[in-house]
């Protein structure tokens, strides 16, 4: 059943009603593919990664069968449909690591209906579902930054900007020249779990997390943490100086390994050369592949750190909050 909220911005009627896994995930997913794929594909390096970024995007809901369909029955999203053609789409979850929070995601329109209000009408469907659930406090997003025409919806529906994040890639873990001066970063144990708490608590501040759900047993160094590692192949290696740390992960199973880079305020640029040179040292022992990293904007040492090692940013994303009470 379709439903009415008031009008588009042209005085057309709203045709918004909620998600139907059996009936749109087809739709959504090629809606998806052709909204999104500037941004994939200014945030891959080459265009064979970027038409495979593109063809994973969309296979899940392409190929949904009935199993996939009932666990997503129940699942919050809102679509606007028009003369039988689904032509928006909005999604809402909450996070799963701040129960207080909701978080929107994967708004577009198609680009023929555009500029008609459809998106700030899908968006302020979201808020009114996220409004209505136990325990609800905040709604948050992600838009990617230099995207003014969803900031303008954005901020039309109440949100306020917190931060952004910056997403990098280095085409190779082979070492770099970065790592090479006076300090040197060691490798972590459980002893060192309060100092790698304090510079995680450093980084991953309060304002990345109501759109980012990071789990913190992950960054937690126990025993839990150790056996988990050991477990599962010793992915994970942490690196430490004295008013910094590192987490790498070796990708056994994904395109690229991943790099974490924490830092006190007061850490110095020659601490940061010292802990990202240990970790591209750390995955050069595996397949080589490219390495992500991602920062807050506040992390300048950081962010001069990883370009010195041959990073290069690729995205950044503006995180965004709206509080309902």
């Amino acid at each position: 059943m379709t439903l009415a909220i008031g009008l588009a911005r042209d005085g057309s009627p709203n045709h918004v009603r909620r998600f139907n896994p059996w009936q749109d995930g087809k739709a959504i997913a090629t809606l998806l593919d052709q909204a999104f794929y500037e941004e994939l594909r200014t945030s891959t390096s080459g265009a064979g990664e970027s038409a495979t970024s593109r063809s994973s995007m969309a296979s899940a809901l392409q190929n949904m069968g009935s199993i996939e369909a009932l666990a997503l029955q129940r699942a919050p999203g809102f679509v606007w449909e028009e003369d039988g053609q689904l032509v928006g789409h909005a999604s809402i979850q909450r996070n799963p690591t701040r129960s207080d929070t909701w978080v929107i995601g994967n708004v577009a329109t198609r680009a023929d209906m555009r500029n008609r209000g459809i998106s700030t009408a899908l968006v302020q469907a979201a808020i009114a579902f996220a409004a209505q659930q136990s325990g609800a406090r905040n709604v948050a997003l992600q838009v990617m930054d230099g995207n003014t025409p969803a900031h303008h919806v954005y901020k039309r529906c109440g949100f306020e900007t917190l931060t952004s994040v910056t997403r990098y890639r280095n085409r190779t873990s082979h070492l770099s020249e970065a790592g090479s001066g006076k300090v040197v970063a060691r490798r972590t144990g459980l002893r060192d779990r309060a100092h790698v708490s304090a510079c995680v608590g450093a980084t991953l501040t309060e304002q990345i997390r109501y759109s980012e759900s990071f789990d913190d047993a992950v960054y937690r160094l126990d025993i839990g943490w150790w056996l988990w590692n050991s477990l599962n192949g010793n992915r994970d290696q942490w690196h430490r100086t004295g008013r910094g740390a590192l987490r790498t992960r070796a990708n056994f199973d994904l395109a690229e390994h991943h790099l974490e880079l924490f830092l006190q305020p007061e850490a110095t640029i020659e601490e940061a050369h010292a802990l990202v040179g240990a970790g591209l040292q750390r995955l050069n022992d595996y397949v080589s592949k490219p390495v992500a990293a991602m920062l807050p904007r506040e992390q300048h040492v950081a962010h001069a750190a990883l370009m010195d090692a041959g990073f290069k940013p690729t995205q950044t994303f503006v995180h965004m909050l709206k509080r309902l009470k």
